[in-house]
């Protein structure tokens, strides 16, 4: 038997730093054992995968980010497909890293820095809305306090410039020289209103309990007026009477026009009041409110037989609707 050839081993590949290259080894030469030798088991011919260990690498500091430089820990592969002879391995996806930044926030955290400012801007909204409403509750008490005393004083001048303003004011019938009513007393129609039938003369103030006051102050007989259309037939006059009106009552306004007066002729008719305009009639009576307290006038202008006796009056009926009654309230003023 021939002895065995020498043969010189191929060298060992070695372990790369990076993913592991496929390597082959060249098959060995059978050789005959020795004799006199037992045979040794031969490692089996062909490639042979090579396993590829991952160089540990420490990092900085593995609970924070890496510091600039320095080599991250190398990833372990991952399951994947074997890779086939002379082909690069598939280990799969590379791992999510899920290390936090040191120093981040949390969701938490985000949440607690949330609510604060929330709380903080509530705070600050109610302590500008608290001195707000002060500065505005302040102010409508001083408005207040200035309208009160501005009405206490007109009240007190009022009381003081009214003439011969005394208890003979609430009586049916005052005697006026003036020219003007005294309204210094106030009623309240509703409690004061009553059946009234007052007569006066001229010159003479009349309280009605519906609280109208009036007074005629004088009547101009065979009057002319500035007018083609309004002037006396035959047998016929003119006459002007001028009135003051005033409104005694405490809380409304009080309308007045020629229709609250008409004129009672000798045969005891009523007759109304004869239209007339500024131009025809400077002073004459157009309809007016009257505000409490307040007293206006003018003139009415009526057309009657000449020389015949008139009398002015007015007449208002009501109904109490307390005592179920009707209430009539009249006046009647003799030149």
């Amino acid at each position: 038997m021939d002895p065995q050839q020498p043969y010189t081993p191929a060298p060992t590949p070695q372990t790369p730093a990076g993913p592991p290259q496929p390597t082959t080894q060249p098959a060995q030469q059978a050789y005959a054992p020795v004799t006199g030798t037992t045979p040794q088991p031969q490692a089996p011919s062909g490639p042979q995968p090579v396993t590829w260990q991952p160089e540990a690498v420490q990092p900085v500091n593995p609970a924070g980010p890496w510091a600039p430089n320095q080599q991250a820990p190398a990833q372990p592969p991952t399951a994947g497909y074997p890779a086939a002879n002379g082909a690069t391995p598939n280990y799969g996806a590379p791992a999510a890293n899920t290390a936090f930044y040191a120093g981040a926030p949390t969701a938490q955290a985000h949440k607690n820095n949330k609510t604060i400012k929330i709380v903080i801007i509530a705070g600050v909204a109610f302590v500008v809305l608290t001195f707000a409403a002060i500065f505005i509750l302040a102010f409508i008490a001083n408005v207040q306090k200035r309208k009160n005393a501005a009405e206490g004083t007109s009240s007190t001048s009022n009381s003081a410039s009214a003439t011969d303003s005394t208890a003979a004011a609430t009586a049916d019938v005052v005697d006026r020289k003036d020219g003007t009513l005294d309204l210094g007393t106030l009623i309240n129609p509703q409690t004061t209103i009553k059946d009234q039938a007052v007569k006066a003369k001229l010159n003479q103030q009349l309280n009605m309990s519906d609280g109208l006051s009036y007074m005629i102050t004088s009547v101009d007989r065979n009057f002319v007026a500035n007018s083609k259309y309004l002037k006396a037939t035959d047998g016929k006059e003119l006459i002007k009477v001028n009135v003051v009106f005033g409104n005694r009552a405490k809380s409304s306004d009080r309308y007045m026009s020629g229709n609250d007066f008409a004129l009672k002729n000798s045969s005891g008719g009523l007759q109304q009041y004869e239209y007339a305009t500024a131009d025809e009639v400077p002073d004459v009576l157009k309809g007016t409110n009257v505000e409490p307290g307040k007293q206006a006038k003018g003139s009415i202008i009526f057309k009657v037989d000449k020389n015949e006796k008139i009398s002015i009056v007015t007449e208002e009926k009501y109904t109490n609707y307390t005592t179920k009654k009707d209430v009539s309230v009249t006046s009647e003023v003799t030149p």
